[in-house]
């Protein structure tokens, strides 16, 4: 009778430790879940901060003693992820100055094209000093050469931008550039000159739809 006594006084300590344990248990868990909350509030507060930075007609938090929330009459913030691109460009471009925005609107619409012409020839007569006669461009037998190498920096104008000025620039260089250009010696010019293949300008007169006029070499 006594040892049934001890174990039923035994269990029930057992029992008692263990709704302890669990009761400590879940207090802590609730005590990691109100933290995780704050926590989720302060987070969701800073990115309506961030909105409202972003958002154009809203007012900031904390400016010019506005008020911290946001009134009935204001208009919905909505939280957006990832950020429209265009109001963050926006905010971007804010901080732009005058000259360089001035700076970044005479290149818009300017175009750099780059290209390369590259070959491999090789004459089965084998000519004497691997030069091939008569040929204009594949000059040289067995043997990599540069046929054309091109930059081209190109602005046309732009009459719905209000932009009629306009102009090209292309420079070339390699084999291609010297059968094009002429013999060297009938080039009383500086060498770099032979390496501007184009340069020219472009107005359009208003008149009528419009008449393009070139100036420069082309």
């Amino acid at each position: 009778m006594k040892s049934r006594l001890a174990c039923t006084v035994l269990s029930f300590a057992c029992l008692s430790y263990g709704h302890a344990q669990q009761t400590t248990t879940r207090n802590e868990s609730t005590e990691n879940l109100k933290q995780r909350v704050q926590q989720l509030e302060a987070e969701v507060v800073e990115l309506k901060k961030i909105v409202r930075q972003l958002e154009p007609g809203l007012p900031m938090a904390g400016s010019g003693g506005e008020s911290h929330g946001v009134s009935g009459t204001a208009p919905p913030v909505v939280v957006q992820f990832p950020p429209n691109p265009q109001q963050v460009g926006s905010a971007i471009a804010g901080g732009v100055s005058a000259a360089d925005r001035k700076t970044l609107d005479f290149f818009n619409g300017t175009t750099i094209n780059v290209g390369l012409d590259m070959y491999y020839s090789y004459n089965f007569n084998h000519p004497v000093g691997r030069v091939n006669l008569l040929r204009a461009y594949d000059v040289l037998s067995n043997e990599f050469s540069l046929n054309q190498a091109s930059v081209i920096f190109d602005r046309p104008p732009d009459v719905a931008a209000g932009r009629r000025w306009g102009g090209r620039l292309d420079l070339q260089f390699g084999q291609a550039s010297d059968t094009l250009q002429g013999n060297p010696s009938n080039e009383p010019r500086p060498q770099i000159y032979r390496n501007v293949f184009q340069a020219y300008g472009t107005y359009v007169v208003p008149l009528g739809k419009g008449i393009n006029v070139d100036f420069g070499k082309w």
